[in-house]
C-alpha cells in the first residue's frame, strides 16, 4: 500500500532518533528573523516529528535560546545535551544547525531507506541519516563514496501552491549574510502572477525585509487584512468609491504578506488554511456592496444580476481549475505559456479593482462593474475549455 508523505515520515520516525548539532554562536545566527537552529526545529515540527536531541559544546547558550519553545514549534519536545555526554546508538537523522536547509531536503533524508548523506552541488553540510551514530565521519564517507548520496538537485523542485519551480537549497550562512537573506525571501514569492501582482510583488518584498524581523504572526496580518477589507466594504456600500479603493488596493499587498511571512519564517498553521475562505468572503462583500450602491443610485438598475454573474463566473472558474489540477498534478495557472498569459490578464480580484479604478477615473464606474462581470465569464469560459482539453487528453507540454 502506498503511503502519503506524512505517513512515510511517521513510518521512518519510529525507527530513528533526531539529533541536531548546535553550537553558539553559529547555530544562533538569525536569517530573516529566525535563527538557523530554530528553523530546523520548526521544520521538524511541521514534518510531524515529536522530539529532537540537541547536542552542543555550548549547552547553556543553546538552552537559553531554545527554552521555552516558540509557539511555532510547541509540538516538538527537545532536550539539550553536552556533546561529550551524548551517547549515540541506533538509527539517527543527524542535522547540523549552522546551515540553512530546505524542508524538502530534510524530508528526503527522513524518508531515505538506508544510510544517506545530503549533498547540494559541491557543498557537504554533514546532514545525514546513519545507522552507527558516527556523524563526524559523514563528510569523509561522502568524499570516499562509502555512503549513499541524496543530491539536492534530484529532489522535486516544483511547488504547487507557489506555481513555480523552486530548487531546494542547503548552504552555510554567515552573520548578516545578505545573499542568504535574498535567497530565503525568494522562497516566499509565488510565480505566474497577474499584472497587478507583478507590480505589487516588489513592494511586498520590500516590506518583508522589515516584517520578517518582527514578532508579528501571519494570522495577525490576516486579521488586520480582514479589518481593512471590511472597511472597504463599508465605504463601497456608502457610495464612497474613491475612499473604498484605497483599502481595497492595499489588500492586494497585505494579502501577500501573511503567506510570505508564514513561508519565510516557517510559521504555517492550520488556521492559516482558512485564509483563502476568508479572502473569498470579504472579496464577495466588495462586489455585493458595489451592487448595493449601483442599484440604489440608479446607475446600474440590474446590478444584482451582474453581481450574480461575477460570483457564478468565480465558481465555474474554480471548478474548472480543480478538475484540471486532478489530472495534471499542478495548477492550471502555470501549466503552459498560454495558461500563464491567461493568469496575467484574467479576471481576478486585483484585475477587477484596477479596472474599476480606471472606470472611476473616466466617470463610468457602473459600466466598468458590468465589464468586470463579463470579463469574469470570459475567463471562466477559457478555463473550462482548457480543463476540457486536458481531461480529453489533449495536453500542452508544460514548461
Amino acid at each position: 500500500m502506498r503511503l502519503d508523505a506524512t505517513a512515510r515520515i511517521r513510518h521512518f520516525l519510529f525507527r530513528m532518533e533526531v539529533v541536531i548539532l548546535a553550537n553558539a554562536p553559529e547555530a544562533l545566527i538569525e536569517l530573516c528573523g529566525v535563527s538557523l537552529l530554530e528553523r530546523i526545529l520548526r521544520i521538524l515540527a511541521r514534518q510531524h516529528f515529536t522530539g529532537a536531541t540537541i547536542i552542543s559544546t555550548t549547552p547553556e547558550e543553546i538552552r537559553v535560546a531554545t527554552e521555552p519553545p516558540s509557539w511555532a514549534r510547541a509540538s516538538l519536545i527537545t532536550r539539550v545535551v553536552r556533546r561529550d555526554k551524548f551517547q549515540a546508538g541506533g538509527r539517527m537523522l543527524f542535522l547540523p544547525a549552522n546551515i540553512y536547509c530546505d524542508a524538502r531536503l530534510i524530508r528526503a533524508l527522513a524518508e531515505h531507506d538506508g544510510e544517506g548523506a545530503l549533498v547540494d552541488s559541491d557543498f557537504i553540510p554533514g546532514a545525514a541519516v546513519i545507522d552507527d551514530g558516527d556523524f563526524e565521519a559523514v563528510p569523509a564517507r561522502v568524499r570516499e563514496g562509502r555512503i549513499a548520496i541524496i543530491d539536492a538537485a534530484h529532489v522535486p523542485s516544483y511547488v504547487i501552491g507557489m506555481r513555480r519551480e523552486l530548487k531546494p537549497r542547503c548552504f552555510a550562512v554567515l552573520p548578516n549574510d545578505r545573499k542568504a537573506m535574498r535567497l530565503v525571501l525568494d522562497t516566499g514569492q509565488p510565480r505566474s502572477l497577474d499584472l497587478p501582482g507583478i507590480i505589487q510583488s516588489p513592494i511586498e518584498t520590500f516590506i518583508m525585509r522589515w516584517l520578517c524581523r518582527t514578532s508579528i504572526t501571519p494570522n495577525q496580518i490576516t486579521a488586520f487584512g480582514v479589518l481593512v477589507s471590511l472597511g472597504a466594504t463599508g465605504l463601497f456600500a456608502g457610495g464612497h468609491l474613491w475612499y473604498g479603493m484605497i483599502p481595497a488596493l492595499a489588500i492586494g499587498v497585505i494579502d501577500g504578506l501573511d503567506g510570505k511571512q508564514a513561508r519565510i519564517k516557517i510559521e504555517t498553521t492550520e488556521a492559516g488554511e482558512w485564509e483563502h475562505t476568508v479572502d473569498y468572503l470579504t472579496e464577495a462583500s466588495w462586489w455585493a456592496a458595489l451592487a448595493v450602491y449601483f442599484q440604489r443610485s440608479g446607475q446600474l438598475p440590474n446590478a444584482w444580476l451582474w453581481f450574480g454573474v461575477i460570483m457564478a463566473a468565480d465558481a465555474i472558474d474554480r471548478l474548472a481549475k480543480r478538475a484540471a489540477k486532478k489530472r495534471i498534478g499542478r495548477l492550471l495557472d502555470d501549466y503552459s505559456p498560454f495558461d500563464r498569459f491567461v493568469r496575467l490578464i484574467g479576471a481576478r480580484r486585483d484585475v477587477y479593482l484596477w479596472t474599476l479604478g480606471i472606470g472611476l477615473a473616466l466617470g463610468v464606474a457602473a459600466s466598468t462593474y458590468r465589464l468586470c462581470a463579463i470579463w469574469g465569464m470570459i475567463t471562466a469560459g477559457v478555463h473550462v475549455l482548457r480543463a476540457g482539453m486536458i481531461l480529453a487528453g489533449r495536453r500542452i507540454t508544460p514548461h
